[in-house]
């Protein structure tokens, strides 16, 4: 799920912030263990930023939920 903005819970009305939701559903997802989350910094239209300098961010929490099938 992506979402417009940074939020602690979803907002309401969710739909007003979804950009895309998908569940993937075949047979070959792996199985629960050592899961990995991946998160994308992108700049803005690939420029650099103004002052030159790295650009970074800093996660102070992070919280996984695993679906219950």
């Amino acid at each position: 799920m992506s979402l417009h903005g940074h939020y602690s819970k979803p907002p309401n009305p969710l739909e007003w912030y979804l950009i895309k939701d998908w569940s993937y559903t075949g047979e070959d997802i792996p199985n629960t263990r050592n899961e990995k989350a991946h998160l994308n910094l992108w700049l803005m239209d690939g420029r650099a930023p103004i002052d030159q300098q790295d650009a970074e961010i800093a996660i102070t929490k992070f919280e996984f939920e695993p679906l219950n099938h």
